[in-house]
């Protein structure tokens, strides 16, 4: 029983260990504007035609953040949905983070597709799917979309009531989440 009680937190100070390295593994890259991606400078362009890019930061994890989490868990731990999770850390390479003026910020992913917007402004049409925008004019003709974001499976948007809505990848109404 003791051993037990051992491994588990051998363990646990090992997920810790995992936790903080991953917390300061990614390195934050500023892009000088020469070399702004083009496929982000079109978007910002055709979508944000007010908005100035301010700044875009490439996130990239530390060179040798694979092996050190690789020997940590190959000397400590089974794999586990904690593995799995540290696996997925490899897609942000490549992600960038844009910041416009006019508080909107914007993060593509390493093929340079949007994935989030956030901004403390209404976002302007057409940069959500037209059915997500149809759902919020015919439920919510009083509020507007301030955030939107994709995942694998899912998109969600914040309005500016609070209310998070959650649709599918074909922008069908999922769930609401209230206010957060």
């Amino acid at each position: 029983m003791k051993m037990r009680i051992k491994t588990l937190v051998t363990v646990a100070f090992a997920a810790i260990a995992v936790i903080m390295t991953l917390i300061s593994c990614d390195k934050h890259e500023n892009v000088p504007a020469a070399e702004f991606p083009v496929e982000i400078t079109k978007y910002v362009s055709a979508h944000f035609p007010a908005s100035s890019i301010t700044e875009i930061v490439k996130v990239v994890p530390s060179s040798d953040f694979p092996k050190m989490v690789t020997d940590l868990f190959s000397t400590h731990a089974r794999p586990s949905s904690t593995t799995r999770r540290i696996a997925r850390k490899d897609e942000l390479i490549g992600i960038y983070d844009v910041n416009l003026s006019g508080n909107t910020a914007l993060k593509f992913n390493c093929r340079k597709e949007i994935i989030c917007i956030s901004s403390t402004s209404q976002l302007p049409e057409g940069v959500t799917p037209e059915q997500i925008n149809n759902y919020v004019s015919e439920n919510f003709s009083n509020n507007f979309i301030l955030d939107w974001k994709l995942t694998k499976k899912n998109q969600a948007i914040k309005l500016n009531n609070g209310q998070i809505l959650h649709f599918n990848m074909n922008g069908d109404f999922l769930k609401s989440t209230g206010q957060k």
